[in-house]
């Protein structure tokens, strides 16, 4: 009897961990729509991509003409936008035309964004993504966070982005859904 008791509870332990990203509302990395990704609309898909008069863009405060330096620091903006909605997320990603990892993405506010990563066509790939319930504003909001560009000539780098407006029901049905993505050059 314990032999079962102890083969069920560890079969338990490893399906709540291998399903613990499905149950989590907090954002999920690698659904920017980047080469070899699918975007917000694996789950969120009640409305087509791009849809409802919503957008998502990404700016920066320090950045002029998407040209940057090696090894310079810049603060990033993506903002979600639809004027029915309250509550929003996001994922954004800096690759190399090689898919790589591009500079590194760094945290501002620990309260409403955090890293996480997920492995695409053998890369493990690293996401600023919505923290749960973080993204609550009146028809917008705006995640900051910084980008280090890579120390020498990388190359071009492009970041990929998407946003969620949600309705705010905790479930991925009525969501929007947008995504985009800015080229930066050296």
């Amino acid at each position: 009897m314990k032999k079962l008791v102890l083969i069920i509870v560890a079969c338990s332990a490893i399906f709540l961990s291998l399903t613990a990203e499905n149950m989590d509302d907090n954002g999920k990395a690698g659904f920017t729509g980047a080469p070899g990704e699918l975007d917000c609309t694996d789950c969120h898909d009640t409305y087509a991509l791009n849809s409802g008069g919503g957008t998502v863009t990404l700016t920066s405060t320090n950045m002029t003409g998407w040209m940057y330096d090696p090894g310079v620091t810049y603060h990033m903006i993506a903002t979600v936008s639809r004027s029915q909605n309250s509550l929003f997320g996001i994922c954004v990603e800096a690759l190399l035309p090689t898919n790589a990892n591009a500079g590194t993405l760094v945290i501002t506010n620990s309260t409403l964004t955090q890293i996480k990563t997920k492995t695409v066509t053998g890369v493990s790939r690293r996401s600023v993504v919505h923290k749960l319930d973080a993204g609550q504003g009146t028809g917008s909001f705006s995640f900051e966070f910084d980008w280090t560009a890579p120390a020498t000539n990388a190359g071009d780098v492009t970041f990929y982005f998407a946003g969620n407006a949600t309705d705010a029901n905790g479930d991925e049905f009525g969501d929007y859904v947008y995504n985009s993505s800015q080229g930066c050059f050296l």
